[in-house]
């Protein structure tokens, strides 16, 4: 079966990377990759994506950062992945999709990405619509 869409990873961590290639492959999807924000940046400014795995703590430019230079659109289709503790990235998270906090659980994770998909599909009015707390706390 080939990709139904395009999930931009951005995640420096070698393992982690690995990790959410294959869990983004393994559901029909297509892995772009970022290890640095600098180079998200870049993908991010010439092409869209379904969705955005975004980890907060990256060498040269943060996920915080990078959120920060999206638009609401944009910010919608994020799921930020992080180590980072729930009390400093409670507010950046209010318009993006979720939060999945590492280690994280890979049927939460496949979930949430299936979720937030399901939410940006074109010419769905409701597109976007996500409950208001849809930021899950994944804390063991």
């Amino acid at each position: 079966m080939p990709p139904s869409g395009k999930v931009l990873i951005v995640e420096d961590d070698d393992s982690t990377r690995l990790l959410l290639q294959a869990v983004v492959a393994r559901n029909h999807l297509e892995p772009i990759v970022a290890r640095d924000g600098r180079s998200a940046q870049a993908l991010l400014a010439v092409s869209v994506y379904d969705a955005i795995l975004l980890d907060l703590r990256l060498p040269e430019i943060s996920g915080i950062d990078i959120l920060q230079g999206l638009d609401g659109d944009v910010r919608k289709r994020v799921v930020i992945v992080t180590a980072v503790p729930r009390d400093q990235w409670h507010a950046y998270a209010a318009n993006v999709w979720g939060v999945i906090q590492k280690p994280f659980d890979i049927a939460d994770l496949e979930e949430t990405l299936q979720q937030c998909l399901a939410a940006h599909v074109p010419g769905d009015e409701n597109a976007g619509d996500r409950p208001a707390e849809r930021v899950p706390d994944r804390r063991p």
